[in-house]
């Protein structure tokens, strides 16, 4: 059985998660997996395989850490390589930190996990994830891409 998105509704977000491509000729992209860790301890992890989004209840694992054959750093600073990043405390992410979801949806290329009256998207407009905000507040909307 695979992993749903709709597993999640009910728990509360706890933290935020990217991976982001860092390197010499990486761009200032936004482009790449998120994690959400939610307040059971478990994780969300919605990344892209062969031009299609995967869900998956697993972290993200750095490939060069688990190799039994050790990589130069040099050579890691000339080819780069992804990293994770929690972004809970950034614009906008910190504005779901704590609430609880209350729908989540899924399609072949977008994920849309609802907040109250703030959506977190993600869809796969080309090779990589991209991760959208949206704020709905009496005041107006706050809209982000991350």
């Amino acid at each position: 059985m695979g992993v749903r998105v709709d597993q999640w509704v009910g728990r509360s977000l706890m933290a935020v998660r990217r991976l982001v491509f860092e390197g010499p000729a990486a761009p200032e992209a936004q482009e790449g997996g998120v994690e959400f860790l939610w307040d059971d301890c478990s994780t969300l992890r919605v990344d892209a395989v062969k031009h299609r989004l995967r869900l998956t209840d697993r972290p993200w694992r750095d490939p060069f850490e688990s190799s039994d054959v050790p990589i130069p750093l040099a050579e890691i600073d000339r080819v780069g390589r992804w990293v994770r990043r929690d972004v809970s405390r950034r614009r906008p992410f910190d504005l779901v930190i704590g609430h609880v979801l209350t729908k989540a949806t899924e399609t072949e290329g977008e994920v849309t996990l609802h907040f109250g009256g703030t959506t977190v998207g993600v869809s796969l407009p080309g090779v990589d994830p991209v991760v959208s905000v949206t704020y709905a507040a009496e005041t107006g909307e706050y809209p982000g891409m991350l």
